[in-house]
């Protein structure tokens, strides 16, 4: 060991110092230079996670709610138009989600009421026909009125009554009457 009090050493102290200085500065430039690359790596690692985050974002700002408007939407006509009998009217989701179950559920309840209203209507007019029948057969004059008194049907003898007349109920000229005039 080198004795503090000799001035001779003073040299190799310093060189010694020097050089422990040249490999603090020598680590830190290493260190930080490393830093700087974490850093850096950490920002173009953070500014491409930012971007796809952000264009996720907005593809859900502008696709979200069309996914749940549109088959609200389409729902919504075919309640419109089950309102105004249009019965054919059916709903075709692609989506195996509630909307989905729900569009097939409407569409399902359509056709039972398409059934319903056809055989309704079908055996109605089989009703009138069979009824139209019946009453132009009876041998007794047979008029039709609405609440109004107005004249809705009448056989075939009520007609040759009323033309014979020449007027019908209340002395107004019958519209079968009124067309052979």
């Amino acid at each position: 060991m080198a004795d503090p009090s000799d001035a001779g050493n003073y040299s190799d102290i310093r060189r010694s110092i020097n050089k422990i200085i040249d490999l603090n500065e020598m680590a830190i430039v290493r260190k930080n230079g490393i830093a700087q690359q974490t850093a850096e790596n950490a920002k173009n690692i953070l500014t491409v996670l930012f971007t796809i985050l952000t264009l996720v974002s907005f593809t859900f700002i502008f696709n979200l709610p069309g996914i749940i408007s549109d088959p609200i939407r389409s729902l919504s006509e075919g309640i419109q138009a089950i309102a105004e009998k249009n019965y054919k009217k059916r709903i075709y989701l692609k989506q195996e989600d509630e909307f989905g179950d729900l569009a097939g559920a409407f569409n399902t309840m359509a056709e039972k009421l398409d059934e319903y209203e056809n055989s309704n209507l079908a055996q109605m007019q089989f009703e009138k026909s069979r009824i139209e029948t019946i009453i132009n057969q009876m041998r007794d004059g047979i008029v039709g009125l609405d609440e109004k008194k107005n004249i809705l049907f009448l056989n075939a003898v009520a007609e040759k009554a009323a033309r014979v007349e020449g007027k019908g109920y209340h002395g107004e000229v019958c519209p079968r009457c009124r067309a052979d005039q």
